[in-house]
């Protein structure tokens, strides 16, 4: 069924981009595209997994993904890091040394993670050597991705579509029956719970709507190609 929406979606995508975008004459829109393997490089590292474990070895690779923009005016970059999460300041050293490298504005950059949950720590001072070690790979490929996306603008098209799925999501949060919440971590009673279970003697009422758009942003070279 997933694989039948997304190439539903994906073919209005391919109809559409000559009408959102085209090569006319004019200032050219540029994209440019580029992924570099994050991936530890020193073993063992913890994993942020919800329990005590480490990696040996890497079993999928990881990537900061980048996507460079220039409309003629502004330029931007648009980056995805296969990660739990990265904290501000480890970010902004990423930005910076990018920054340096293609003069893009620090603020003109979006880093985003996958929320990947069995990677390593991204921001570790202490520990093993991995996990210190771990954060300067960040960084680098961060920069890197930004940095090899810019080197690579070309003359592009751009498009998008959507499509409505809400058999394939749901809330998350819920209410639930009179005495069945216990108190937080902290001692304290929440108003709705996460991950609550499925139990009908439990829940009462779903916490809030939910957003059921797939929405595909996509880009292609001067011969239609995907970047």
């Amino acid at each position: 069924m997933m694989r039948r929406v997304l190439c539903f979606v994906l073919t209005n995508l391919l109809v559409f981009i000559p009408l959102l975008s085209s090569f006319a004459a004019g200032p050219a829109f540029r994209a440019g595209a580029a992924a570099v393997d994050v991936s530890p490089r020193l073993f063992p590292v913890s994993l942020r997994s919800g329990k005590a474990m480490d990696a040996q070895a890497v079993h999928d690779p990881m990537f900061a993904r980048a996507i460079v923009l220039d409309d003629g005016e502004t330029m931007l970059a648009l980056v995805v890091l296969d990660t739990l999460g990265a904290p501000p300041e480890m970010l902004d050293e990423a930005k910076q040394l990018a920054a340096e490298k293609t003069g893009i504005p620090v603020d003109r950059m979006l880093i985003c993670s996958t929320h990947a949950h069995t990677t390593p720590p991204s921001n570790r001072q202490e520990g093993s050597a991995g996990d210190v070690a771990y954060r300067a790979v960040l960084v680098e490929g961060l920069a890197q991705a930004i940095e090899q996306a810019h080197q690579k603008l070309q003359p592009a098209a751009v498009g998008m579509a959507s499509h409505d799925l809400p058999e394939e999501v749901f809330n998350r949060r819920w209410f639930l029956k009179p005495g069945k919440m216990e108190p937080n971590p902290f001692g304290k009673m929440d108003l709705v719970k996460m991950n609550p279970g499925t139990s009908a003697a439990v829940l009462e009422r779903p916490a809030g709507p939910i957003d059921p758009e797939l929405m595909v942003l996509a880009f292609q070279d001067a011969k239609r190609k995907p970047l």
